[in-house]
């Protein structure tokens, strides 16, 4: 009986052996996995708070307009836009 129950423990190591590196396989595959997905994620969030960023400051950018000086404008050195045609 024990000599039969030896043989079941170290036959059933055996296998277990010949399955380390395929498990190994599969757990490094599944970490790569893992990582690019997160990498996608991460990569496509980072996308959508640009294109947020970048419509806000448009906005605020609007907001701004009525408060612009148009001292820029007579700066030009364009004689029509100097503000002597107002006098």
């Amino acid at each position: 009986m024990a000599s039969l129950l030896a043989d079941m423990y170290w036959s059933t190591l055996c296998c277990v052996k010949d399955y380390v590196p395929l498990l190994v396989a599969v757990v490094a595959a599944m970490t790569a996995l893992a990582g690019y997905l997160l990498n996608g994620a991460s990569s496509r969030r980072m996308e959508r708070m640009r294109r947020y960023a970048e419509a806000l400051d448009a906005v605020e950018r609007y907001h701004q307009l009525p408060y612009l000086s148009p001292t820029s404008q007579r700066d030009s050195g364009d004689p029509r836009r100097d503000g002597s045609h107002d006098r």
